[in-house]
């Protein structure tokens, strides 16, 4: 009986965890007209790598680039669209690893990285401020 109970508050609190939201850069005086295109030089300056650019739904993904720490085997990729009167980011991050009978390495499954996304975050606020 212990461990049904176990059990349901286990799935219970798992249920409980909200879910991953894009981070939003909202600016006060809403986007320029021009936010497009400044958000397409800021990540060519940073990440270079673009696959997709689609300024009528205004989306832009980087292909997945080294990581950000050069003593990790990991890559990270940028997802940027439009929400309403904001643009929301995804940076996601997978690392490098064994699975543990696999004598060939593979990537873990991506998952957003938050301080790189508020990294990110800043630098767009600074960029579509100016």
């Amino acid at each position: 009986m212990r461990s049904a109970t176990v059990a349901v508050s286990l799935v219970l609190s798992a249920c409980a965890t909200p879910a991953y939201q894009p981070l939003r850069v909202d600016l006060p005086q809403g986007l320029p007209a021009d936010s497009y295109a400044r958000c397409r030089d800021l990540i060519r300056g940073r990440y270079r790598f673009l696959v997709v650019e689609d300024a009528q739904a205004f989306r832009l993904q980087t292909d997945w680039v080294a990581g950000p720490n050069p003593d990790v085997a990991s890559q990270q990729r940028v997802t940027l669209f439009r929400e309403g009167t904001s643009v929301a980011c995804v940076v996601e991050v997978r690392y490098l690893g064994f699975a543990m009978f696999a004598s060939i390495p593979s990537w873990s499954a991506p998952r957003a990285d938050v301080r790189l996304e508020e990294e990110l975050g800043d630098a767009l606020r600074r960029a579509l401020g100016a």
